[in-house]
């Protein structure tokens, strides 16, 4: 068995246009659920199903890091794009270079929908995000 590590296929992000990707800053964990929504109605003939939109709300956890690189998403940056309401691209993929998410692939817009900065004593900074996502999202590479 060949299994994928987590911190070979990151959440990256970037501002939607922008042309480069960023990974997110010191990730401990990130979850991307997607979940489409469903209407059914029983019938004399059965049950009929309609299938809705496809959501999906990326959301992770990460480390606060005191001098981000300028590869690298910060606590920081998310805060701004909630605060300025930015719509972003996030991208999961992997192999992250060579033939481009020829394994795994997943795009789609989203914009910050929560933060949150969390301390206790005797640990490191920590946050955790939430991005709402619009639109369809894609396994095709682009």
């Amino acid at each position: 068995m060949n299994t994928i590590q987590s911190s070979d296929a990151p959440i990256e992000l970037r501002v939607k246009g922008d042309s480069d990707y960023k990974t997110l800053v010191c990730t401990s964990d990130y979850n991307v659920p997607l979940n489409t929504t469903v209407n059914t109605v029983d019938t004399f003939c059965g049950r009929a199903v309609g299938l809705g939109v496809i959501e999906f709300n990326p959301a992770g956890s990460a480390v606060c890091e005191q001098q981000p690189t300028n590869e690298q998403v910060s606590y920081d940056d998310l805060v701004s794009w909630q605060l300025a309401k930015t719509i972003l691209e996030f991208r999961v993929q992997f192999p992250g270079t060579g033939s481009i998410g020829s394994i795994i692939y997943l795009t789609g817009e989203c914009s910050v929908t929560s933060t949150e900065l969390q301390g206790a004593v005797n640990e490191v900074l920590k946050f955790t995000y939430t991005l709402t996502g619009q639109g369809t999202p894609t396994n095709v590479p682009q």
